[in-house]
């Protein structure tokens, strides 16, 4: 594990660019539709506060794409 302020081997051989973060985010928000519907039906989770998260996980996706 990478202690804070810390790097590790591959991300300096490859640096984080934007793009890998428009994929993640991408990643995230497609698992978080998946799986939130879910977790609000086993009351783990309330639909307002699951909507709100994708909500701005998505609205960073779009952020970053628009800084491309």
């Amino acid at each position: 594990m990478v202690e804070a302020g810390e790097t590790s081997v591959v991300s300096d051989l490859f640096p984080i660019t934007v793009d890998d973060e428009i994929q993640e985010l991408e990643r995230e928000v497609a698992l978080r539709k998946r799986v939130y519907p879910r977790w609000v039906a086993d009351n783990r989770l309330t639909k307002g506060k699951a909507d709100r998260q994708i909500a701005v996980m998505q609205s960073a996706l779009e952020r970053l794409k628009g800084l491309k």
